[in-house]
């Protein structure tokens, strides 16, 4: 299973946007004063790794990964 992702960051807002990369399967979180996924987001990470998903990013090595794994 391969995901594309993006996080973004702001002064108040994290969101991260993923795309199944073979199936019309898409997944948005946020995390900010109106809203907070970060429970969805820990276990939507810890199911892709159950499945082995590969998560494949723009910059994933010097940003999306670093913020999502802290």
């Amino acid at each position: 299973m391969r995901i594309a992702y993006d996080c973004e960051t702001y002064v108040n807002c994290f969101t991260l946007s993923a795309e199944h990369v073979d199936y019309p399967i898409k997944w948005a979180f946020e995390i900010s004063p109106w809203k907070d996924d970060s429970r969805a987001i820990v276990e939507w990470v810890q199911w892709l790794v159950g499945h082995g998903a590969q998560m494949v990013g723009f910059n994933n090595v010097g940003f999306d990964y670093p913020v999502l794994h802290t």
